[in-house]
Protein backbone atom coordinates (compact mmCIF):
# COMPACT_ATOMS: atom_id res chain seq x y z
CA UNK A 1 0.00 0.00 0.00
CA UNK A 2 3.01 2.48 0.42
CA UNK A 3 4.03 2.14 -3.17
CA UNK A 4 -0.05 2.30 -4.22
CA UNK A 5 -0.38 5.31 -6.77
CA UNK A 6 -2.39 7.94 -5.22
CA UNK A 7 -4.23 8.96 -8.26
CA UNK A 8 -5.29 5.15 -9.23
CA UNK A 9 -8.31 3.53 -7.30
CA UNK A 10 -9.92 0.49 -7.84
CA UNK A 11 -13.02 -0.87 -9.49
CA UNK A 12 -14.82 -0.38 -6.54
CA UNK A 13 -14.55 3.13 -6.65
CA UNK A 14 -17.19 5.64 -7.35
CA UNK A 15 -16.69 9.17 -8.09
CA UNK A 16 -19.19 12.08 -7.08
CA UNK A 17 -19.44 14.22 -10.49
CA UNK A 18 -20.40 17.56 -10.33
CA UNK A 19 -23.33 18.57 -12.04
CA UNK A 20 -24.80 21.22 -13.58
CA UNK A 21 -26.59 24.23 -12.24
CA UNK A 22 -29.91 22.87 -14.41
CA UNK A 23 -29.52 19.56 -12.04
CA UNK A 24 -29.75 21.26 -8.94
CA UNK A 25 -31.52 24.68 -9.80
CA UNK A 26 -34.64 23.70 -11.86
CA UNK A 27 -35.25 27.35 -12.92
CA UNK A 28 -31.70 27.29 -14.78
CA UNK A 29 -30.44 25.25 -17.80
CA UNK A 30 -32.60 24.67 -21.05
CA UNK A 31 -35.37 22.71 -20.57
CA UNK A 32 -35.13 23.27 -16.72
CA UNK A 33 -38.67 24.21 -14.86
CA UNK A 34 -39.50 26.96 -16.94
CA UNK A 35 -38.62 25.35 -20.36
CA UNK A 36 -35.62 28.50 -20.92
CA UNK A 37 -32.51 29.68 -18.56
CA UNK A 38 -34.12 33.28 -18.07
CA UNK A 39 -31.07 35.05 -17.64
CA UNK A 40 -30.48 33.63 -21.49
CA UNK A 41 -33.94 34.67 -22.60
CA UNK A 42 -34.08 36.28 -25.71
CA UNK A 43 -35.79 40.04 -24.75
CA UNK A 44 -37.56 39.84 -28.41
CA UNK A 45 -38.67 36.16 -28.01
CA UNK A 46 -42.18 35.26 -26.58
CA UNK A 47 -43.36 32.11 -26.14
CA UNK A 48 -46.85 30.47 -27.95
CA UNK A 49 -49.02 31.11 -25.01
CA UNK A 50 -48.27 34.57 -25.83
CA UNK A 51 -50.96 36.70 -27.17
CA UNK A 52 -50.04 40.57 -28.27
CA UNK A 53 -52.53 43.44 -28.32
CA UNK A 54 -52.77 44.94 -31.63
CA UNK A 55 -53.26 48.61 -31.64
CA UNK A 56 -56.26 49.39 -33.11
CA UNK A 57 -57.88 51.75 -35.58
CA UNK A 58 -59.38 54.82 -35.00
CA UNK A 59 -62.43 53.32 -36.66
CA UNK A 60 -62.71 50.89 -33.85
CA UNK A 61 -61.90 53.21 -30.90
CA UNK A 62 -64.21 55.90 -32.44
CA UNK A 63 -67.44 54.65 -33.91
CA UNK A 64 -67.99 58.20 -35.66
CA UNK A 65 -64.57 57.57 -37.49
CA UNK A 66 -63.72 55.37 -40.26
CA UNK A 67 -65.73 54.26 -43.49
CA UNK A 68 -68.60 52.23 -42.34
CA UNK A 69 -67.94 54.12 -38.59
CA UNK A 70 -71.42 55.69 -37.09
CA UNK A 71 -71.88 57.61 -39.71
CA UNK A 72 -70.84 55.57 -42.17
CA UNK A 73 -67.90 58.64 -43.25
CA UNK A 74 -65.13 60.22 -41.34
CA UNK A 75 -66.44 63.18 -40.55
CA UNK A 76 -63.30 64.71 -40.93
CA UNK A 77 -62.51 63.41 -44.30
CA UNK A 78 -66.11 63.74 -45.98
CA UNK A 79 -66.03 66.28 -49.13
CA UNK A 80 -67.39 68.95 -47.92
CA UNK A 81 -69.04 69.74 -51.33
CA UNK A 82 -70.82 65.78 -51.04
CA UNK A 83 -74.32 64.93 -49.74
CA UNK A 84 -76.29 62.41 -48.66
CA UNK A 85 -79.86 61.11 -50.28
CA UNK A 86 -81.53 62.53 -47.42
CA UNK A 87 -79.68 65.99 -48.48
CA UNK A 88 -82.84 68.34 -49.60
CA UNK A 89 -81.24 71.75 -50.53
CA UNK A 90 -83.06 75.31 -50.26
CA UNK A 91 -83.00 76.15 -53.50
CA UNK A 92 -83.04 79.77 -54.45
CA UNK A 93 -86.63 80.91 -55.53
CA UNK A 94 -87.29 83.18 -58.54
CA UNK A 95 -89.08 86.57 -58.24
CA UNK A 96 -92.41 85.17 -59.48
CA UNK A 97 -92.16 82.74 -56.55
CA UNK A 98 -91.41 85.63 -53.94
CA UNK A 99 -93.56 88.32 -55.29
CA UNK A 100 -97.08 87.27 -57.23
CA UNK A 101 -96.36 90.38 -59.26
CA UNK A 102 -93.92 89.48 -60.88
CA UNK A 103 -93.16 87.19 -63.55
CA UNK A 104 -94.92 85.39 -66.39
CA UNK A 105 -97.99 83.53 -64.76
CA UNK A 106 -97.59 85.62 -61.54
CA UNK A 107 -100.72 86.75 -59.69
CA UNK A 108 -101.91 88.71 -62.25
CA UNK A 109 -100.34 86.79 -65.04
CA UNK A 110 -97.98 89.26 -66.25
CA UNK A 111 -94.79 90.80 -64.67
CA UNK A 112 -96.05 94.64 -64.92
CA UNK A 113 -92.75 95.81 -65.61
CA UNK A 114 -92.15 93.94 -68.87
CA UNK A 115 -95.50 94.32 -70.22
CA UNK A 116 -95.22 95.46 -74.16
CA UNK A 117 -96.79 99.04 -73.77
CA UNK A 118 -98.80 98.44 -77.28
CA UNK A 119 -100.32 95.18 -75.36
CA UNK A 120 -103.20 94.72 -73.86
CA UNK A 121 -105.85 92.45 -72.42
CA UNK A 122 -108.38 90.82 -73.92
CA UNK A 123 -110.89 92.82 -72.17
CA UNK A 124 -109.67 96.12 -73.15
CA UNK A 125 -111.27 97.31 -76.50
CA UNK A 126 -110.08 100.72 -77.95
CA UNK A 127 -112.01 103.02 -80.54
CA UNK A 128 -109.67 102.91 -83.20
CA UNK A 129 -110.20 105.75 -85.57
CA UNK A 130 -111.56 105.17 -88.97
CA UNK A 131 -108.88 105.90 -91.66
CA UNK A 132 -109.45 108.28 -94.15
CA UNK A 133 -109.88 107.48 -97.52
CA UNK A 134 -109.47 111.02 -98.62
CA UNK A 135 -107.69 113.55 -96.99
CA UNK A 136 -108.08 117.02 -96.65
CA UNK A 137 -105.22 118.86 -97.81
CA UNK A 138 -106.78 122.20 -97.54
CA UNK A 139 -103.81 124.58 -96.10
CA UNK A 140 -100.70 123.82 -97.13
CA UNK A 141 -98.41 120.67 -96.99
CA UNK A 142 -96.85 121.66 -93.94
CA UNK A 143 -99.64 122.33 -91.88
CA UNK A 144 -100.85 118.74 -93.04
CA UNK A 145 -98.00 117.03 -91.78
CA UNK A 146 -97.99 118.99 -88.36
CA UNK A 147 -101.77 117.93 -87.78
CA UNK A 148 -100.53 114.33 -88.71
CA UNK A 149 -97.78 114.12 -86.28
CA UNK A 150 -100.26 116.15 -83.43
CA UNK A 151 -102.36 113.47 -84.15
CA UNK A 152 -100.00 110.71 -83.62
CA UNK A 153 -99.16 112.57 -80.60
CA UNK A 154 -102.73 112.54 -79.25
CA UNK A 155 -103.09 109.08 -80.14
CA UNK A 156 -99.70 108.06 -77.85
CA UNK A 157 -101.03 110.43 -75.31
CA UNK A 158 -104.34 108.51 -74.79
CA UNK A 159 -102.59 105.33 -75.03
CA UNK A 160 -100.69 106.33 -72.14
CA UNK A 161 -103.59 107.48 -69.72
CA UNK A 162 -105.80 104.65 -70.84
CA UNK A 163 -102.49 102.28 -69.81
CA UNK A 164 -102.03 104.35 -66.65
CA UNK A 165 -105.84 103.87 -65.83
CA UNK A 166 -105.11 100.11 -66.16
CA UNK A 167 -102.59 100.03 -63.94
CA UNK A 168 -104.08 102.11 -61.19
CA UNK A 169 -107.04 99.91 -60.95
CA UNK A 170 -104.69 96.84 -60.36
CA UNK A 171 -102.71 98.13 -58.00
CA UNK A 172 -106.28 98.70 -56.40
CA UNK A 173 -107.74 95.57 -56.85
CA UNK A 174 -104.02 94.39 -55.18
CA UNK A 175 -104.24 96.21 -52.42
CA UNK A 176 -107.80 95.05 -51.79
CA UNK A 177 -106.23 91.61 -52.24
CA UNK A 178 -103.61 92.38 -49.75
CA UNK A 179 -105.76 93.59 -47.10
CA UNK A 180 -108.20 90.82 -47.70
CA UNK A 181 -105.46 88.52 -47.36
CA UNK A 182 -104.13 90.24 -44.25
CA UNK A 183 -107.82 90.43 -42.81
CA UNK A 184 -107.82 86.57 -43.28
CA UNK A 185 -104.67 86.09 -41.62
CA UNK A 186 -105.61 87.62 -38.50
CA UNK A 187 -108.93 86.08 -37.97
CA UNK A 188 -106.72 83.05 -38.49
CA UNK A 189 -104.13 84.20 -36.05
CA UNK A 190 -107.30 84.75 -33.57
CA UNK A 191 -109.23 81.46 -34.25
CA UNK A 192 -105.60 80.05 -33.22
CA UNK A 193 -105.21 81.96 -30.52
CA UNK A 194 -108.73 80.96 -29.32
CA UNK A 195 -107.86 77.04 -30.23
CA UNK A 196 -104.77 77.44 -28.21
CA UNK A 197 -107.15 79.03 -25.36
CA UNK A 198 -109.36 76.27 -25.35
CA UNK A 199 -106.86 73.51 -25.58
CA UNK A 200 -104.85 74.94 -22.64
CA UNK A 201 -108.39 74.56 -20.61
CA UNK A 202 -108.87 71.07 -21.87
CA UNK A 203 -105.50 70.00 -20.78
CA UNK A 204 -106.12 71.38 -17.46
CA UNK A 205 -109.34 69.64 -17.31
CA UNK A 206 -107.64 66.32 -18.30
CA UNK A 207 -104.71 66.88 -16.10
CA UNK A 208 -107.29 67.26 -13.22
CA UNK A 209 -109.33 64.29 -14.28
CA UNK A 210 -106.44 62.08 -14.29
CA UNK A 211 -105.41 63.28 -11.28
CA UNK A 212 -108.71 62.37 -9.75
CA UNK A 213 -108.53 59.15 -11.28
CA UNK A 214 -104.63 58.55 -10.26
CA UNK A 215 -105.99 58.95 -6.57
CA UNK A 216 -109.08 56.94 -7.00
CA UNK A 217 -106.83 54.11 -8.61
CA UNK A 218 -104.22 54.44 -5.87
CA UNK A 219 -107.14 54.42 -3.33
CA UNK A 220 -108.31 50.79 -5.30
CA UNK A 221 -104.73 49.55 -5.15
CA UNK A 222 -104.63 50.17 -1.65
CA UNK A 223 -108.23 48.30 -1.26
CA UNK A 224 -107.35 45.57 -3.45
CA UNK A 225 -103.64 45.06 -1.71
CA UNK A 226 -106.09 45.02 1.41
CA UNK A 227 -108.17 42.34 0.37
CA UNK A 228 -105.51 40.44 -1.01
CA UNK A 229 -103.29 39.95 1.85
CA UNK A 230 -106.65 39.17 3.87
CA UNK A 231 -106.80 36.24 1.00
CA UNK A 232 -103.23 35.12 1.02
CA UNK A 233 -104.08 34.90 4.88
CA UNK A 234 -106.92 32.70 4.78
CA UNK A 235 -105.28 30.66 1.78
CA UNK A 236 -102.48 30.38 4.72
CA UNK A 237 -104.52 28.82 7.72
CA UNK A 238 -106.93 26.59 4.75
CA UNK A 239 -103.43 25.45 3.52
CA UNK A 240 -102.01 24.49 7.23
CA UNK A 241 -105.44 22.77 8.32
CA UNK A 242 -105.00 20.65 4.83
CA UNK A 243 -101.48 19.86 5.38
CA UNK A 244 -102.63 18.60 8.87
CA UNK A 245 -105.20 16.53 7.39
CA UNK A 246 -102.78 14.93 4.36
CA UNK A 247 -100.67 14.15 7.06
CA UNK A 248 -103.13 12.53 9.21
CA UNK A 249 -104.41 10.12 5.87
CA UNK A 250 -100.64 9.82 5.34
CA UNK A 251 -99.96 8.15 8.37
CA UNK A 252 -103.34 6.21 8.12
CA UNK A 253 -102.58 4.69 4.53
CA UNK A 254 -98.91 4.14 5.71
CA UNK A 255 -100.35 2.18 8.71
CA UNK A 256 -102.41 0.33 6.34
CA UNK A 257 -99.46 -0.60 4.04
CA UNK A 258 -96.96 -1.64 6.33
CA UNK A 259 -99.72 -3.90 7.35
CA UNK A 260 -100.99 -5.36 4.45
CA UNK A 261 -97.27 -5.72 3.59
CA UNK A 262 -96.50 -7.82 6.34
CA UNK A 263 -99.75 -9.48 5.43
CA UNK A 264 -98.39 -10.30 2.01
CA UNK A 265 -94.90 -11.42 2.97
CA UNK A 266 -96.32 -14.01 5.54
CA UNK A 267 -98.49 -15.19 2.52
CA UNK A 268 -95.77 -15.01 0.16
CA UNK A 269 -93.22 -17.43 2.29
CA UNK A 270 -96.11 -19.53 2.76
CA UNK A 271 -96.49 -19.92 -1.29
CA UNK A 272 -92.84 -19.80 -1.29
CA UNK A 273 -93.04 -22.77 1.12
CA UNK A 274 -95.71 -24.75 -1.01
CA UNK A 275 -93.78 -24.63 -4.34
CA UNK A 276 -90.53 -25.92 -2.56
CA UNK A 277 -92.27 -28.79 -1.49
CA UNK A 278 -94.33 -29.43 -4.84
CA UNK A 279 -90.80 -28.89 -6.41
CA UNK A 280 -89.01 -31.32 -4.54
CA UNK A 281 -92.22 -34.08 -4.96
CA UNK A 282 -91.62 -33.45 -8.89
CA UNK A 283 -87.81 -33.96 -8.45
CA UNK A 284 -88.58 -37.00 -6.68
CA UNK A 285 -90.70 -38.26 -9.55
CA UNK A 286 -88.62 -36.73 -12.07
CA UNK A 287 -85.67 -38.57 -10.96
CA UNK A 288 -87.86 -42.54 -10.23
CA UNK A 289 -88.71 -41.82 -13.74
CA UNK A 290 -85.23 -41.25 -15.02
CA UNK A 291 -83.83 -44.07 -12.89
CA UNK A 292 -86.36 -46.37 -14.62
CA UNK A 293 -85.82 -44.85 -18.41
CA UNK A 294 -82.09 -44.88 -17.76
CA UNK A 295 -82.36 -49.11 -17.06
CA UNK A 296 -84.84 -49.52 -19.84
CA UNK A 297 -81.98 -47.38 -22.68
CA UNK A 298 -79.11 -49.76 -20.76
CA UNK A 299 -81.18 -52.69 -21.31
CA UNK A 300 -81.91 -50.95 -25.08
CA UNK A 301 -78.10 -50.49 -25.55
CA UNK A 302 -77.01 -53.49 -24.73
CA UNK A 303 -79.38 -55.35 -27.42
CA UNK A 304 -78.79 -52.92 -30.19
CA UNK A 305 -74.69 -53.41 -29.67
CA UNK A 306 -75.06 -57.31 -30.29
CA UNK A 307 -77.05 -56.23 -33.25
CA UNK A 308 -74.62 -53.79 -34.50
CA UNK A 309 -72.29 -56.43 -34.02
CA UNK A 310 -73.35 -58.81 -36.41
CA UNK A 311 -73.79 -55.68 -39.16
CA UNK A 312 -70.43 -55.12 -38.60
CA UNK A 313 -69.11 -58.51 -39.69
CA UNK A 314 -71.47 -58.77 -42.38
CA UNK A 315 -70.49 -55.33 -43.51
CA UNK A 316 -66.51 -56.34 -43.12
CA UNK A 317 -67.42 -59.68 -45.13
CA UNK A 318 -68.81 -57.48 -47.82
CA UNK A 319 -66.05 -55.29 -47.74
CA UNK A 320 -63.37 -58.26 -47.95
CA UNK A 321 -65.80 -59.52 -51.45
CA UNK A 322 -65.41 -56.40 -52.96
CA UNK A 323 -61.56 -55.61 -52.45
CA UNK A 324 -61.10 -59.37 -53.53
CA UNK A 325 -62.98 -57.84 -57.02
CA UNK A 326 -61.18 -54.88 -57.17
CA UNK A 327 -60.20 -51.66 -56.10
CA UNK A 328 -63.30 -49.85 -58.27
CA UNK A 329 -61.08 -46.75 -58.94
CA UNK A 330 -62.49 -45.76 -62.71
CA UNK A 331 -59.87 -43.47 -64.58
CA UNK A 332 -60.05 -42.24 -68.46
CA UNK A 333 -57.04 -42.34 -70.68
CA UNK A 334 -56.04 -38.66 -71.76
CA UNK A 335 -53.58 -39.67 -73.82
CA UNK A 336 -52.97 -42.59 -76.55
CA UNK A 337 -50.75 -45.46 -74.91
CA UNK A 338 -49.39 -48.57 -76.84
CA UNK A 339 -47.72 -51.53 -75.01
CA UNK A 340 -44.23 -52.04 -74.47
CA UNK A 341 -44.63 -55.22 -73.00
CA UNK A 342 -47.16 -58.38 -72.99
CA UNK A 343 -48.07 -57.37 -69.24
CA UNK A 344 -49.11 -53.74 -69.93
CA UNK A 345 -52.21 -52.36 -71.30
CA UNK A 346 -52.64 -50.84 -74.77
CA UNK A 347 -55.15 -47.88 -75.05
CA UNK A 348 -56.27 -44.51 -76.63
CA UNK A 349 -57.48 -41.24 -75.29
CA UNK A 350 -60.85 -41.35 -74.16
CA UNK A 351 -60.73 -45.00 -73.23
CA UNK A 352 -62.33 -46.10 -70.09
CA UNK A 353 -60.18 -48.01 -67.36
CA UNK A 354 -61.88 -49.89 -64.69
CA UNK A 355 -60.76 -51.65 -61.57
CA UNK A 356 -57.62 -49.53 -61.15
CA UNK A 357 -55.20 -50.39 -58.70
CA UNK A 358 -51.94 -48.51 -58.09
CA UNK A 359 -48.58 -50.87 -58.19
CA UNK A 360 -45.71 -48.57 -58.04
CA UNK A 361 -44.95 -44.87 -58.36
CA UNK A 362 -46.58 -43.92 -61.44
CA UNK A 363 -47.87 -47.24 -62.31
CA UNK A 364 -51.26 -48.90 -61.59
CA UNK A 365 -53.03 -52.36 -63.11
CA UNK A 366 -55.93 -51.67 -65.23
CA UNK A 367 -58.79 -53.69 -67.47
CA UNK A 368 -60.09 -52.36 -70.87
CA UNK A 369 -63.30 -54.98 -71.90
CA UNK A 370 -61.71 -58.10 -71.03
CA UNK A 371 -57.58 -57.22 -71.00
CA UNK A 372 -56.03 -56.33 -67.75
CA UNK A 373 -52.17 -55.27 -67.33
CA UNK A 374 -50.68 -52.12 -66.52
CA UNK A 375 -49.81 -48.68 -67.59
CA UNK A 376 -48.61 -45.08 -66.38
CA UNK A 377 -50.68 -43.27 -64.43
CA UNK A 378 -49.69 -39.97 -66.03
CA UNK A 379 -51.45 -41.17 -69.21
CA UNK A 380 -55.15 -40.83 -67.36
CA UNK A 381 -57.07 -39.05 -64.78
CA UNK A 382 -59.78 -40.65 -62.53
CA UNK A 383 -63.55 -40.78 -63.80
CA UNK A 384 -65.64 -38.90 -61.38
CA UNK A 385 -68.63 -41.83 -60.76
CA UNK A 386 -71.83 -40.71 -62.24
CA UNK A 387 -74.98 -42.23 -60.02
CA UNK A 388 -76.21 -45.52 -61.26
CA UNK A 389 -79.65 -45.76 -62.61
CA UNK A 390 -81.94 -47.01 -60.02
CA UNK A 391 -83.38 -50.53 -60.59
CA UNK A 392 -87.34 -50.36 -61.00
CA UNK A 393 -88.92 -50.05 -57.89
CA UNK A 394 -90.83 -53.09 -56.49
CA UNK A 395 -94.81 -52.63 -55.67
CA UNK A 396 -95.74 -49.81 -53.26
CA UNK A 397 -95.83 -51.07 -49.49
CA UNK A 398 -98.57 -49.99 -47.16
CA UNK A 399 -96.01 -49.55 -44.55
CA UNK A 400 -94.42 -46.78 -45.92
CA UNK A 401 -95.61 -43.23 -44.85
CA UNK A 402 -96.08 -40.14 -45.67
CA UNK A 403 -94.56 -36.65 -44.86
CA UNK A 404 -95.33 -35.53 -41.09
CA UNK A 405 -97.52 -32.65 -41.10
CA UNK A 406 -96.44 -29.70 -39.32
CA UNK A 407 -98.09 -30.25 -35.56
CA UNK A 408 -95.98 -27.76 -33.31
CA UNK A 409 -92.76 -28.52 -31.68
CA UNK A 410 -91.64 -32.21 -32.85
CA UNK A 411 -88.91 -34.69 -32.66
CA UNK A 412 -88.23 -38.31 -33.64
CA UNK A 413 -87.61 -41.36 -31.62
CA UNK A 414 -84.34 -42.16 -30.97
CA UNK A 415 -84.76 -45.67 -29.28
CA UNK A 416 -88.06 -47.55 -28.21
CA UNK A 417 -89.98 -46.69 -25.17
CA UNK A 418 -92.72 -48.41 -23.27
CA UNK A 419 -94.60 -46.54 -20.71
CA UNK A 420 -94.70 -47.49 -17.13
CA UNK A 421 -97.54 -44.96 -15.96
CA UNK A 422 -101.08 -44.22 -17.51
CA UNK A 423 -99.76 -40.55 -18.29
CA UNK A 424 -96.96 -41.80 -20.43
CA UNK A 425 -96.65 -42.42 -24.11
CA UNK A 426 -95.38 -45.77 -26.04
CA UNK A 427 -93.33 -45.48 -29.53
CA UNK A 428 -90.64 -46.65 -31.32
CA UNK A 429 -87.48 -45.51 -32.69
CA UNK A 430 -88.53 -43.91 -35.45
CA UNK A 431 -91.55 -42.61 -34.29
CA UNK A 432 -92.43 -38.85 -35.09
CA UNK A 433 -93.87 -37.02 -31.45
CA UNK A 434 -95.70 -33.64 -32.14
CA UNK A 435 -96.93 -30.52 -30.12
CA UNK A 436 -93.90 -31.13 -27.68
CA UNK A 437 -94.02 -29.17 -24.30
CA UNK A 438 -91.08 -29.06 -21.96
CA UNK A 439 -92.24 -28.39 -18.58
CA UNK A 440 -89.64 -30.14 -16.96
CA UNK A 441 -85.95 -30.57 -17.30
CA UNK A 442 -85.62 -34.25 -17.71
CA UNK A 443 -89.49 -35.23 -19.23
CA UNK A 444 -91.39 -33.62 -22.02
CA UNK A 445 -94.63 -33.87 -22.93
CA UNK A 446 -96.12 -34.96 -26.43
CA UNK A 447 -98.22 -36.90 -28.80
CA UNK A 448 -97.98 -40.01 -30.50
CA UNK A 449 -100.43 -42.10 -31.73
CA UNK A 450 -103.13 -40.15 -30.84
CA UNK A 451 -102.58 -40.05 -27.24
CA UNK A 452 -100.86 -37.46 -25.53
CA UNK A 453 -98.18 -38.05 -22.06
CA UNK A 454 -95.19 -37.28 -21.17
CA UNK A 455 -91.78 -39.18 -22.12
CA UNK A 456 -88.25 -38.84 -21.55
CA UNK A 457 -86.48 -36.07 -23.53
CA UNK A 458 -83.49 -38.10 -23.44
CA UNK A 459 -85.68 -40.51 -25.82
CA UNK A 460 -85.84 -38.01 -28.64
CA UNK A 461 -84.37 -35.57 -31.08
CA UNK A 462 -86.17 -32.37 -31.69
CA UNK A 463 -86.33 -31.68 -35.76
CA UNK A 464 -87.02 -27.92 -36.80
CA UNK A 465 -90.23 -26.63 -38.51
CA UNK A 466 -88.24 -27.13 -41.87
CA UNK A 467 -87.91 -30.90 -41.27
CA UNK A 468 -84.06 -30.45 -40.68
CA UNK A 469 -82.99 -32.42 -37.09
CA UNK A 470 -82.31 -29.77 -35.00
CA UNK A 471 -79.79 -31.92 -32.38
CA UNK A 472 -79.33 -35.19 -34.27
CA UNK A 473 -75.48 -35.49 -35.59
CA UNK A 474 -74.22 -35.98 -39.48
CA UNK A 475 -73.02 -39.47 -38.64
CA UNK A 476 -76.08 -41.01 -36.67
CA UNK A 477 -74.73 -44.46 -34.86
CA UNK A 478 -76.32 -47.93 -35.46
CA UNK A 479 -77.41 -48.10 -31.69
CA UNK A 480 -79.42 -45.35 -31.75
CA UNK A 481 -81.06 -45.00 -35.49
CA UNK A 482 -80.80 -48.70 -36.11
CA UNK A 483 -79.12 -49.58 -39.86
CA UNK A 484 -77.84 -46.19 -41.66
CA UNK A 485 -76.65 -45.36 -44.77
CA UNK A 486 -74.77 -41.87 -46.30
CA UNK A 487 -76.22 -40.70 -49.73
CA UNK A 488 -73.66 -40.83 -52.56
CA UNK A 489 -75.36 -38.73 -54.94
CA UNK A 490 -78.38 -36.71 -55.05
CA UNK A 491 -82.08 -37.69 -56.21
CA UNK A 492 -85.33 -36.30 -57.07
CA UNK A 493 -88.42 -38.48 -55.84
CA UNK A 494 -90.88 -39.67 -58.69
CA UNK A 495 -93.50 -40.99 -56.44
CA UNK A 496 -94.58 -39.47 -53.15
CA UNK A 497 -93.64 -42.37 -51.08
CA UNK A 498 -90.00 -41.71 -52.31
CA UNK A 499 -87.29 -39.93 -50.18
CA UNK A 500 -85.39 -36.97 -51.35
CA UNK A 501 -81.69 -37.68 -51.37
CA UNK A 502 -79.07 -34.98 -51.18
CA UNK A 503 -75.41 -35.72 -51.84
CA UNK A 504 -73.89 -36.60 -47.91
CA UNK A 505 -77.23 -36.45 -46.24
CA UNK A 506 -77.49 -39.41 -43.35
CA UNK A 507 -80.55 -42.27 -44.08
CA UNK A 508 -81.77 -43.96 -40.61
CA UNK A 509 -83.97 -46.97 -39.27
CA UNK A 510 -83.26 -48.36 -42.56
CA UNK A 511 -85.12 -51.80 -43.73
CA UNK A 512 -83.73 -53.34 -46.57
CA UNK A 513 -86.96 -54.72 -48.26
CA UNK A 514 -85.67 -55.28 -51.84
CA UNK A 515 -81.80 -55.92 -53.45
CA UNK A 516 -82.38 -52.43 -55.44
CA UNK A 517 -84.70 -50.28 -53.25
CA UNK A 518 -84.54 -49.66 -49.17
CA UNK A 519 -86.92 -48.11 -46.91
CA UNK A 520 -85.33 -45.22 -44.04
CA UNK A 521 -86.28 -42.35 -42.31
CA UNK A 522 -84.63 -38.85 -43.19
CA UNK A 523 -85.18 -35.72 -41.04
CA UNK A 524 -88.55 -37.54 -39.35
CA UNK A 525 -90.02 -38.60 -43.08
CA UNK A 526 -90.12 -42.03 -43.97
CA UNK A 527 -89.99 -43.77 -47.62
CA UNK A 528 -88.33 -45.69 -50.34
CA UNK A 529 -85.09 -45.00 -51.96
CA UNK A 530 -82.53 -46.23 -54.42
CA UNK A 531 -80.24 -48.45 -52.46
CA UNK A 532 -77.43 -47.62 -55.55
CA UNK A 533 -77.60 -44.30 -54.35
CA UNK A 534 -75.99 -44.75 -50.63
CA UNK A 535 -73.63 -46.91 -48.98
CA UNK A 536 -73.60 -48.08 -45.61
CA UNK A 537 -71.86 -46.68 -42.76
CA UNK A 538 -70.50 -47.57 -39.30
Amino acid sequence: KDRVDKSSVGFDHRSELSKHESQTDAAKGFGGKYGVQKDRVDKSAVGFEHHAKLSQHSSQTDAAKGFGGKFGVQNDRKDKVAVGYEYQANLSQHGSQTDGVKGFGGKFGVQSDRVDKSAHTYAERENVNQYKTKVDVRGDVKNFKSRFENFGQQQDDLNRKRAEEIKRQRELEFKKQVEKESEKQKQLEQEFARQQIQEDTEKRIEEDTAREKAIEIQKEEEERIRREQERIAAEERSRQLEAERTENARRNAEEERRQSEQQRLAEEQQRIAEEQRQAEEQQRIAEERRQAAEQQRIAEEQRQAAEQQRITEEQRQAAEQQRTKGSGITMRAIYDYTAADQDELSFLEGDIIRDVDPIDDGWANGTIGNTTGMFPLSYAEEELPTAPAPVSKPARQSSVSSEVPDLGVCGVALYDYTANDNDEITFEAGETISNIEKPDPGWWIGVCRGKRGTFPKDYVSLVSSDGAPADIPAQAPVSDDGLCARALYSYTPSDADELELTEGCIITHIDQVDAGWWIGVINGQKGMFPSSYCEIIN
